[in-house]
């Protein structure tokens, strides 16, 4: 059985922080989860909120690959009339 995170990136305006600082400790929250032995990591993405929702997971999930050596990496939510297909 597998077990990891499924997440999504949000900005808190309860826990108000820099949008770089939620991305980076989203990034550093999956390599920990690879370090702790878990196996795989999803994100889901938003658009048109004003919590700042992950609108772009590919990158954020291209920069997760470059930081793991291991985990397994995932949308659980792709929102294809959003995206380019020859992209």
């Amino acid at each position: 059985m597998d077990v990891g995170l499924v997440q999504a990136i949000r900005y808190l305006p309860s826990r108000p922080e820099r949008l770089a600082d939620t991305y980076r400790n989203f990034v550093d929250e999956a390599v920990l989860a690879e370090d702790l032995g878990l196996d795989f990591v999803w994100t889901t993405e938003h658009h048109f909120a004003n919590d700042a929702w992950m609108p772009a997971h590919l990158p954020v999930l291209s920069f997760i690959a470059a930081r793991t050596s291991r985990l397994q990496l995932g949308t659980c939510l792709f929102l294809l009339p959003f995206h380019n297909p020859l992209r």
